[in-house]
């Protein structure tokens, strides 16, 4: 009969989960076997149980944020959260130096949060982090999330853009030390012009100094700037003396212009067409000296502003103008011509198109600030995992590919069914040497076979035991077909027969103590030659990877060839235990055969002294 190719694949496939699933079973009806196995997967599973993120990192710390504590009177999402780290909250020591292992979990332990560094100093021990926080919730409920750091292998993974939500047009952290700000959205309106000076200590990192005499921020128009649905301006400013009408954000088009101001200490908003003037000043004034965070929202539909000062609303009232069409470019800190110039110190000055609610502006007031309410630390806690090596290890499994998984998968099957008849084989030898030697010491001495014959009881488990049984068998036939004679001696043809039949015998249980080692030859054999096929296919996927890139370099082929070489591994990871099982499975097998041949050399001849002629 023609078998196709793949017809021989499925056979021997067939064959080896029947061989599989039969020694399985076996396996379960020991339950000394059983506990064997279930220590071994309980210590090759990991502890699913243990709530840490990621192994891979050494330590975490909770970070509570609590709304009711802060005064935060309504629930808001995606609020991006200033963490202010110190040696007081957070371990330098055991960070990266650049703080890129810095991690940020959401409360379920698993959920990623975006964020990005402002500063970070491992020297200073200070680190200035924004988090794009998913939920804050009023009342009693706390929120949290989990901060991780402690791994030597991490990639940066901030997400700049990210940490603010879509409605976020503009923000200037000013935290470069040269040039222009730079916008911290993913909209990237950065300055068209700018002349101050950076680099200098603000309310949070650096901040901008404008000096007067035409400083200034210049913001080109952009359609992420168009404020026609609402307008949020928040900024921390500090004051050191009253100012002339100074202008903190102006826009305009051809008619109108819009302008946020201070006169004297007391900001405005003042709405002119060149006729007419609509001005909503703030009931109140701006302490000198002092950060403070100044928020203005207007809606262009009623015409409405509210103005805040530290997340607290501090005036109110009605444009009697419409809002411009904005264009051209937005001033901050004097118009375009250089006049109504500020003189004050500006820190994380922000645009939105939309209006933010109280509830959200007091939260940013609360998170920003020297002394917040809003944020709280937990205990720095050290989790199990995180060493050099597991860090290869989790390295290397997260650069393999899907051909080496499968590659890996099918070793991993062998394996395990090599182990499986590994442990149920030695269990098994263990049983027969002890009813073997048992057995033994009660047949050196047994006068009656018949009474032996029927203690299957105890020697169940005996093959020296179902070698005795067949020959007695035997001898029964025989007796019965003699039972007329006076006194029926075996013949050398009888004799030889039952010789035979102890032979026969010791041939089938022979037979069975080998069976299932195979598998474990096939591990021996089978296991490495399936890991070098695994190698040569990777490093086969990343020359074509090369040749597809165009460019060669170690970070481009290290996480292809480790990926080849990991089923190597996989490879000599089954081969080895199956290796040193199988001789010491073969040992026994020559002990047990020892045995069996030598007990049919005694039973024959005592057989033969009894019964022969």
């Amino acid at each position: 009969m023609v078998c196709t190719h793949q017809s021989l694949i499925t056979h021997y496939w067939s064959l080896f989960l029947t061989g599989g699933i039969n020694v399985f079973s076996r396996v379960l009806r020991n339950k000394l076997t059983m506990w064997m196995l279930l220590g071994l997967v309980l210590w090759m599973v990991p502890n699913a149980a243990s709530a840490w993120w990621d192994k891979n990192w050494q330590f975490r710390e909770k970070i509570t944020l609590d709304a009711g504590a802060a005064g935060i009177t309504e629930s808001q999402t995606e609020v991006p959260v200033l963490l202010r780290l110190h040696t007081g909250n957070f371990d330098f020591a055991n960070a990266k130096e650049d703080g890129t292992d810095l991690r940020f979990i959401d409360a379920d332990d698993k959920t990623p949060l975006k964020y990005h560094v402002e500063l970070y100093s491992a020297a200073e021990e200070m680190a200035l982090v924004w988090v794009k926080v998913p939920r804050l919730t009023t009342g009693s409920v706390q929120e949290t999330v989990w901060m991780y750091w402690g791994n030597d292998l991490a990639a940066d993974a901030q997400d700049q853009p990210n940490t603010f939500d879509g409605q976020q047009a503009l923000v200037y952290h000013f935290d470069q030390s040269e040039g222009a700000p730079r916008d911290a959205t993913a909209y990237q309106n950065h300055p068209g012009g700018f002349s101050g000076e950076l680099g200098l200590p603000g309310l949070i990192g650096n901040g901008a100094i404008l000096r007067g005499s035409g400083d200034q921020i210049l913001v080109p128009y952009s359609s992420s700037l168009d404020f026609a649905e609402g307008l949020t301006f928040t900024t921390w400013i500090r004051l050191s003396e009253p100012q002339a009408d100074a202008v903190l954000f102006a826009g305009s088009d051809e008619q109108r212009t819009l302008q946020v101001s201070i006169d004297g200490l007391q900001p405005y908003v003042q709405l002119s067409d060149g006729e007419q003037q609509s001005r909503i000043p703030m009931a109140g004034e701006l302490t000198a000296g002092s950060w403070q965070q100044l928020a203005v929202t207007i809606d262009p539909s009623k015409r409405s502003v509210v103005l805040y000062l530290d997340g607290r609303e501090a005036g109110n009232g009605k444009l009697a103008l419409p809002l411009p069409k904005f264009a051209g470019e937005y001033q901050i800190g004097s118009l375009r011509d250089g006049s109504a110039a500020l003189r004050g110190e500006l820190d994380d000055f922000t645009l939105a198109r939309a209006i933010r609610p109280a509830a959200w502006l007091a939260a940013a007031y609360q998170s920003q600030g020297p002394a917040s309410q809003l944020v709280s630390y937990g205990e720095i806690v050290a989790g199990e995992g995180g060493s050099v090596s597991n860090l290869l290890i989790a390295t290397v499994a997260d650069n393999i590919t899907a051909d080496g998984w499968v590659v890996i998968s099918l070793l991993f099957l062998l394996g395990a069914a090599s182990v499986l008849l590994l442990v149920h084989k030695s269990y098994t030898f263990r049983i027969i040497q002890r009813e073997n030697k048992q057995f033994m010491e009660v047949f050196s001495h047994v006068r009656d076979l018949d009474e032996l014959y029927a203690q299957e009881d105890s020697y169940g488990n005996s093959p020296l035991y179902r070698i005795f049984r067949e020959g007695v068998d035997d001898l029964r036939n025989w007796g019965e077909k003699h039972a007329h004679l006076e006194n029926p001696r075996l013949s050398t043809k009888a004799f030889n027969i039952f010789k035979t039949v102890l032979e026969n015998g010791y041939m089938e249980q022979n037979r069975r103590i080998n069976g299932g080692l195979v598998l474990l030859t096939l591990a021996i054999s089978g296991g490495p030659f399936l890991g070098l096929l695994g190698t040569v296919w990777g490093v086969m996927n990343t020359f074509a990877a090369l040749a597809v890139a165009g460019e060669a370099n170690i970070m481009a082929i290290a996480p292809g060839v480790a990926s080849a070489l990991a089923t190597t591994v996989a490879g000599l990871v089954v081969a080895i235990p199956a290796l040193f099982g199988y001789n010491y499975l073969a040992s026994n097998v020559k002990i047990i055969a020892a045995d069996l041949g030598l007990f049919v050399d005694q039973f024959s001849n005592m057989v033969n002294q009894e019964f022969g002629e």
